[in-house]
């Protein structure tokens, strides 16, 4: 069969081509290429590198909006796709990560993009899942807290928040082994460095490559790169900033 994979789209597609199922890395809504005054509110809080101004917007009104806002982005990305009338399958992104994070952080009184995403006909989150698509097995694995994203935060108690998320994908991964992974990080060390050279990439992630051999690894959220590397007997594949490719599985 003829799957699809896309890279971080941040917004709705420019194009799908023709496939039988699709995969999704993550990162849906739209980038920094709107007007909204909301929405530029809400992206200069996550790219804030000062405590206290970063702890003061995320504590403000506008917050909520600007959540709601971004969940509504990463669904109409998703509905693009679930108008097909396919399989679509996708991990959640830092994008997505986010969002559901400050809603439980701060107890907002907003539906989860999660919960969101539930509704739509075709499209699966296949986050620490296992499915079988044509001939090979595939298991998600959504965003991992790394790097940048991860030093910039100042909320009190995140670290645990975001290390519980961590152990879980680690646990999930421990007695897995499958032929594909769709992964919104790359391995630490292979395409993951972000436009200022810090690595993206996760470690564990690559320790799995190495032991385990799946025979392609899927990925994107470094956008610095699109492009192909080996891992040991591993074809990774960084589908990087709004690209695609069509493999046979």
């Amino acid at each position: 069969m003829k799957v699809c994979i896309f890279g971080d789209l941040h917004g709705e597609p420019l194009e799908i081509p023709t496939a039988d199922a699709y995969l999704l890395v993550g990162d849906f809504s739209e980038y920094f290429d709107t007007s909204d005054p909301i929405w530029n509110f809400y992206v200069n809080a996550l790219l804030s590198r000062a405590v206290e101004e970063k702890t003061n917007m995320f504590k403000s009104e506008k917050m909520v909006k600007a959540i709601q806002l971004s969940i509504e982005s990463c669904i109409k990305t998703l509905r693009a796709f679930d108008a097909l009338a396919k399989p679509i399958y996708y991990v959640t992104g830092n994008r997505e990560f986010f969002p559901d994070f400050l809603i439980e952080y701060f107890n907002f009184d907003v539906p989860h993009f999660l919960d969101k995403s539930a509704e739509l006909d075709n499209c699966r989150c296949i986050n620490l899942k296992k499915i079988t698509l044509g001939d090979k097995t595939l298991i998600g694995i959504p965003y991992i807290p790394t790097g940048f994203h991860y030093k910039d935060w100042s909320l009190p108690g995140f670290e645990e928040h975001w290390d519980n998320h961590t152990r879980e994908v680690k646990k999930f991964l421990q007695n897995t082994m499958v032929e594909v992974i769709l992964s919104h990080n790359p391995p630490l060390g292979i395409l993951d460095s972000h436009y200022d050279n810090s690595p993206l990439g996760i470690d564990f992630l690559r320790e799995y490559i190495l032991h385990k051999h799946p025979e392609l690894f899927f990925c994107g959220h470094a956008h610095g790169y699109h492009g192909e590397e080996i891992l040991g007997k591993t074809i990774v594949k960084n589908l990087g900033f709004r690209n695609y490719e069509i493999s046979d599985f």
